[in-house]
């Protein structure tokens, strides 16, 4: 149930007149007299837990206080887990102003982002609302009316999101175990930003530390709702057990080579091959950088492209100067071999950065089909 509380203060701030119609009254005020003063207290039913939404100052739909000091939770809140047991499935998609042709609906896990049918568009009331349990494409809208060439038809080549896209995630245990849930996090909003499905895009992946995890394969699920669904739940974040300590990146780009990228598996060899591979650190032991090298020239060599997300790690700037310059030196030996080019890289400085690039590789991961 919502509550809604509204204390209005109204003066002026210049001359101002306003005249009743039916009563004939005339209320005039002398200019700076007063200041206007607008106070609206929201109480909405949104649980502030967990993975809930709230209403923030903003007037977007922020993510409960446990998530706070996130630094996309103001920008793209909505665009987050957390519309468990909401009864209103649909809100307006209210970026730098209202999206006609556009609107978030709730999957039963968080908020995806859908498209009205051709030219029909949402209400002006329905972008007023946080939430509504009504279907919002009802209006007539020629602006929301997709083109040929959107529709598919025009003999002409377009840039599209279909491909075979595989993560290889580091989960080794030089990352912390809220490192890590940054790193979902991210990997679930690259996946959000994809058209997943079997016309389009596919998404297998692996993690490792000293082995290899498996995620999910191409054939493993088509829809996007079960992908981010398997990517949550095998996704590892917890802290790892010393025995199983260890950077075996070398396994991983194997794994992705000859296990995700294989026909069995559902990958598809007309559409191109995409590699996301996420790391803090060298391999370790340090024996098996070769190894890693030889594995990410495989799949280049192959036709994959390896886009590559260098993680902070903080051990690789401890100790005298001439080990730390000696790390950076082995580490630069395999992170300089790994990406198809060299503007398929991204070195971070902090993990907060992860938001900043999500964009930019998401559309560095798309290619014609």
């Amino acid at each position: 149930m919502e509550r809604r509380k509204e204390e209005l203060a109204l003066s002026t701030d210049e001359y101002d007149k306003i005249n009743d119609n039916e009563s004939g009254i005339h209320i005039e005020r002398e200019q700076n007299k007063r200041k206007m003063k607008l106070l609206i207290v929201c109480l909405c039913a949104f649980p502030l837990v967990q993975g809930g939404y709230k209403l923030s100052l903003s007037g977007k739909l922020g993510r409960g206080a446990s998530h706070s000091g996130n630094k996309q939770g103001q920008s793209e809140a909505i665009d987050r887990p957390g519309c468990q047991g909401a009864t209103r499935k649909y809100a307006p998609v209210d970026i730098n102003g209202l999206k006609k042709c556009q609107f978030y609906e709730c999957d039963g896990v968080e908020y995806l982002m859908r498209v009205c049918p051709d030219g029909m568009g949402v209400t002006q009331s329905f972008g007023s609302k946080i939430t509504s349990g009504q279907y919002p494409c009802v209006a007539s809208n020629p602006k929301c009316k997709r083109s040929l060439l959107e529709k598919g038809i025009g003999d002409i080549e377009i840039n599209v999101c279909g491909v075979d896209l595989a993560f290889v995630i580091d989960v080794s245990c030089s990352l912390a175990k809220e490192n890590k849930e940054k790193v979902k996090d991210f990997v679930l909003a690259i996946t959000r930003r994809l058209p997943v499905r079997p016309a389009f895009t596919q998404i297998a992946g692996v993690s490792y530390a000293k082995t290899v995890y498996p995620l999910l394969h191409f054939n493993s699920a088509t829809k996007q709702k079960d992908v981010m669904n398997l990517l949550r739940q095998n996704l590892r974040t917890e802290d790892l057990a010393a025995k199983d300590c260890g950077t075996a990146t070398y396994l991983a780009l194997q794994a992705a080579r000859e296990e995700l990228f294989n026909k069995a598996n559902g990958d598809r060899p007309e559409r191109k091959n995409v590699v996301i591979l996420m790391t803090d650190g060298r391999s370790y032991p340090a024996e098996d950088a070769p190894k890693a090298i030889a594995a990410a020239k495989a799949l280049k060599d192959d036709g994959a492209i390896i886009n590559v997300v260098t993680l902070p790690n903080l051990s690789e700037s401890t100790g005298t100067p001439e080990e730390v310059a000696e790390k950076k030196k082995l580490a630069e030996m395999e992170f300089s071999a790994f990406p198809s080019s060299p503007k398929n890289r991204w070195d971070l400085k902090s993990f907060e950065d992860l938001d900043t690039i999500v964009n930019e590789l998401t559309s560095m991961s798309c290619y014609k089909m």
